[in-house]
């Protein structure tokens, strides 16, 4: 299938797939128990991702970036989470899904907006 007509979580998968072997992606059901757990639904191009790929073992090689599964994922939603860098994200309407370099920096998405949405650093 032409890479074009792949969805952007396929794409993210046949990528890393040169370089790592990224995980199988969740279930439909997963997704919607996570949300339900977390109280909130996942930006449209986080379940893609996560329905494509769920992160990978090892770090991107050259990147240093670690993609999180979604029970990592899960870890910076619960109350306990202040444990973790970055455990405000949330608060402030972030959900972080990867890291670059073991938390130095933390990749996240904002909650509740476009389907479409930025990547910050935090």
């Amino acid at each position: 299938m032409p890479i074009d007509l792949l969805s952007p979580g396929q794409r993210l998968r046949a990528l890393w797939a040169l370089d790592t072997t990224p995980r199988p992606g969740v279930s439909e059901r997963e997704l919607v128990a996570f949300e339900q757990r977390a109280g909130f639904p996942l930006p449209a191009a986080l379940r893609d991702y996560l329905l494509c790929v769920e992160g990978c073992d090892e770090w991107l090689r050259g990147l240093e970036i670690t993609f999180w599964s979604l029970t990592e994922i899960e870890r910076e939603t619960r109350e306990d989470a202040s444990a973790y860098p970055h455990a405000d994200a949330l608060a402030h309407g972030f959900l972080p899904f990867a890291d670059w370099m073991i938390n130095l920096m933390t990749y996240a998405v904002p909650l509740g907006g476009p389907a479409d949405v930025p990547v910050y650093l935090l």
